[in-house]
């Protein structure tokens, strides 16, 4: 191992622990690992002295306040990683702690000499596998390392290299010895992720803590993600004003679906899953509204076996099928290419010092852990003398076959493994078990030391590679037993600080590409899937909200002196509740002695906290979430939060005292909505992907209207007279009732304002001219002759809403104003299930984008 990777302190630099009691009291590092805080003599390092000096100037109360807010921005910002087979699922917090793991300037310089070599070295490794393979015929690589390796896809090889590099994003995962060297643990090569986790770290920690950053001489991240936008682009293989550049994703079940939809949104990328992308032509296209659209650079986060169904997994329902013929073609850069896994094999970390050698006429400066590949005699023996202080994997399998740790096995099974190993020699690769450092860590009584990891991350660019100042630490989990450190089992993270020795400069970003820069005001590339996902958030929204109202409407009363004897005056709401699903009998306003009380009061708990029920409102806000969830990208980060309350406010117990208690749940959730659609009013940039928010919106409110609305005609008087207050609250129109008539409400005038009157937001005539106008404005129907099927509906909606009148000048008149009344309301009902089926078929049916793809190639230009 290189010499120079030795951490030594500097003289003259080091701090006596004394100093730093409240945070270093309980800190007991264990003998026999490398302690990244303390030295062997107990004195504090120097990196780590500049850290506790700034550190110890905030006040304990104060820090564990600091960290109590950073947590609660953790969750409101819905940063989570999906470990498989935990209970909470795609909801699992991400697991920070707030002391980050430090490095000196003096020891990153010497990582990053070493880690850019690395990435040079599997470039080169990547390039011979993936054509000539000399390496194979020359004798440097046993030829089991590609063809009996699961991970080498024959259908992969030959294909070309994008920008000059097979190997564009690379991160290495690297470990510290006991004697402080540095040792990579293993390469990631494939997709390797964890760089938004970092960026995420470092906003968090860094706001939480920023005159420790600032003082400290803090590296930062910026220059390094101007570099992979400018990767990026650079790896087009087309000339265009401005490469069209998607995030390939597994979609919203991937375990690292945040980090996706984050790099997505902060580097302005289009996130894609393999249901937003298709193949013609050998090319490869994003279905949007606008028809399809070729891509040009796909940053792939979807194991390379699955992106093609066509040529590699045919039970593959995340790729992309033709795929791999487009990128053949050289239309299309896909980064890193699928078949780079290949070097990911531990087996060949053995060979690594003399390809290096071979390859860049250079010792390795970074050395893998100690790696002996059984299918060679000396390796063998010395893997089977040694296995008790070994760890031994599969060399070709991905995953199917546990690791075994020769030295935590009992006697009976470790001679087993041998036997197993000796039968089949080429299969396995024995490792050196690696003793990793241990770090401090934040609990409430001071620092505590923790195993750590750290992943760094390189990018490519026309010089070589630049290295993330940092990376991605990762800290065994309190409880996790098994000897290695991973997120799947649990672990937790840190933000990896480099200090630099002098203040750094402000960093201006100077992101620069070979392609001019083009003013645009409108989103270039907009998936259906985005439209489709934003227009189910808009209907899950408004019918959340509106369930809310009702609800509420309906509680209110009983919460009175009259209870449920109050039930006479929301006989509609509580029909249209139950048509809903929500309440089981609508017998029971009508007896609700004979039912019981307690039953009655259960029955709206349950609709309002019951997440078995279908219909609830916390069923209704989960589903809201997770469409939220899935559309990340397109949504601010304030938005977000507003959708996450939504759906956790709802995730406590129900109250067990009288329903009232329901009450100032149900007017936080009124308040959360209003802020939500003030978010989609005002802060939203009127794109097709807010359209379609508001379009969903509209068609649900415009639906709701006209049931409640057929409810309370068909009620008998004079129930149907004492009803009508509690409707227009449900519609939060009292006021504007009130302002224009000074008598009690009546029918004609509150059908009025809940039907026809265009200036009640919340009115039926409001959500039809809304629908019309954001129809009129989407591209299928500004690029027709004729209207929509939709379209069509809207404008004779329109036209019936506003050539009614409901002025009663004769007794008899009202009848037949009811029943005009009463066969609109019959015919909206099937007419806004067209527009909703319009919609689907113009902007979410690949068929329907082909055809309107097809019609704008051969239409002739304007002129």
């Amino acid at each position: 191992m290189d010499e120079t990777l030795t951490v030594k302190p500097e003289p003259g630099k080091q701090a006596e622990p004394n100093r730093f009691q409240r945070w270093l009291k309980n800190y007991r590092p264990e003998e026999g690992v490398y302690d990244e805080l303390l030295d062997e003599s107990g004195a504090i390092r120097p990196g780590w002295s500049r850290f506790l000096e700034q550190i110890d100037r905030i006040r304990p109360d104060d820090f564990s306040e600091r960290w109590h807010q950073a947590q609660r921005v953790i969750r409101e910002n819905g940063v989570t990683y999906n470990v498989y087979g935990d209970p909470q699922g795609t909801d699992r917090p991400w697991d920070l702690d707030p002391i980050p793991f430090v490095i000196t300037q003096q020891d990153w310089q010497q990582l990053e000499k070493g880690l850019i070599q690395r990435a040079r070295l599997m470039d080169a490794v990547l390039a011979d596998l993936a054509g000539p393979q000399n390496l194979i015929r020359n004798g440097l690589l046993p030829q089991e390392m590609l063809f009996s390796n699961q991970r080498f896809l024959r259908p992969c090889h030959g294909l070309p290299a994008s920008a000059g590099h097979f190997l564009h994003f690379y991160a290495v995962d690297l470990a510290r010895a006991p004697d402080g060297r540095w040792w990579v643990v293993s390469d990631r090569v494939q997709a390797p992720s964890g760089t938004g986790y970092g960026l995420e770290n470092r906003l968090v920690v860094s706001r939480m803590i920023p005159e420790v950053a600032r003082e400290c001489h803090l590296v930062r991240l910026a220059r390094f993600f101007d570099r992979m936008r400018e990767s990026l682009a650079a790896a087009s293989p087309n000339a265009r004003e401005q490469p069209h550049v998607v995030m390939y994703t597994p979609g919203p079940y991937n375990e690292t679906y945040f980090e996706q939809a984050y790099l997505a949104r902060y580097l302005g990328l289009t996130l894609a899953s393999s249901e937003d992308l298709t193949t013609r032509d050998d090319r490869v296209f994003l279905k949007t509204l606008d028809g399809l659209q070729p891509v040009d650079v796909m940053w792939r986060r979807v194991d390379d076996e699955f992106s093609d169904p066509l040529e590699l997994r045919s039970d593959s329902r995340l790729g992309v099928a033709g795929l791999l013929q487009a990128v053949r073609a050289g239309n299309v850069a896909v980064l890193n290419l699928p078949g780079s896994g290949v070097v990911e094999n531990p087996a060949i970390m053995a060979f690594l010092p003399v390809l290096c050698r071979r390859l860049l006429n250079e010792d390795l400066h970074i050395p893998s852990v100690a790696t002996w590949w059984c299918g060679q005699k000396p390796a063998l023996k010395t893997a089977v003398d040694q296995i008790d202080r070994l760890v031994v994997k599969h060399a070709f399998e991905k995953g199917t076959i546990p690791v075994r740790f020769g030295g935590t096995m009992p006697a009976a099974e470790r001679a087993a493994l041998i036997r197993q190993v000796e039968r089949d020699p080429f299969a396995y690769v024995a490792q050196e078990s690696v003793t990793f450092s241990q770090a401090p860590v934040w609990s409430s009584q001071g620092f505590r030391p923790r195993r750590v990891s750290i992943r760094v991350f390189l990018v490519a660019h026309e010089d070589g590679y630049q290295v993330m100042p940092g990376g991605l630490t990762r800290v065994a989990g309190e409880s996790q037993t098994a000897p290695g450190i991973s997120m799947q089992q649990g672990s937790g993270s840190k933000d990896t600080w480099v200090l630099s020795e002098e203040p750094l400069p402000a960093y201006f970003s100077k992101y620069e590409t070979r392609f001019p820069i083009v003013i645009r005001r409108r989103r270039v590339h907009y998936s259906s899937r985005s439209a489709d996902n934003l227009y189910w958030i808009g209907r899950y929204a408004e019918r959340s909200e509106f369930t809310t109202r009702l609800l509420r409407s309906v509680i209110i009363p009983l919460s009175s002196e009259g209870g449920f004897g109050s039930l006479t005056e929301v006989g509609p709401i509580w029909d249209l509740l139950c048509q809903l699903g929500l309440l089981l009998a609508p017998t029971w306003r009508k007896e609700p002695a004979a039912q019981g009380i307690a039953a009655l009061e259960n029955a709206l708990k349950d609709a309002v906290f019951n997440e078995e029920m279908l219909g609830s409102l916390r069923r209704i806000n989960g589903q809201l979430q997770r469409l939220a969830a899935s559309s990340r990208d397109n949504l601010s980060l304030d938005t977000w939060r507003i959708v996450r309350s939504l759906g956790e406010d709802l995730k406590r117990p129900a109250p067990t005292g009288p329903i009232s208690d329901m009450l100032p749940v149900l007017d936080n959730l009124i308040t959360l909505h209003a802020a939500l659609s003030g978010m989609a009013r005002e802060n939203t940039t009127r794109n097709p992907g807010w359209r379609f928010l508001d379009l969903g919106r509209r068609l649900e409110r415009a639906t709701y209207v006209t049931n409640l609305i057929t409810l309370v005609l068909e009620e008998e008087e004079p129930a149907r007279s004492t009803c009508l207050d509690a409707v227009l609250q449900v519609f939060d129109s009292s006021i504007t009732y009130r302002q224009r008539y000074l008598f009690e409400p009546r029918l004609l005038p509150v059908l009025d304002t809940l039907l026809l009157d265009s200036a009640n937001p919340r009115s039926l005539a409001a959500q039809i001219e809304e629908l019309d106008a954001q129809l009129a404005a989407l591209p299928v129907e500004k690029n027709r002759a004729f209207f929509t099927e939709g379209r069509k509906v809207t404008v004779r909606a329109l036209a019936q809403l506003r050539t009614m009148d409901l002025g009663a000048r004769e007794p008899d008149h009202e009848k037949q104003i009811l029943y005009e009344i009463r066969l609109l309301l019959s015919g909206m009902k099937p007419q806004l299930a067209e527009v909703s089926s319009d919609l689907d078929r113009q902007y979410f049916s690949l068929l329907q984008l082909e055809q309107s793809t097809a019609e704008t190639r051969v239409r002739p230009p304007k002129g």
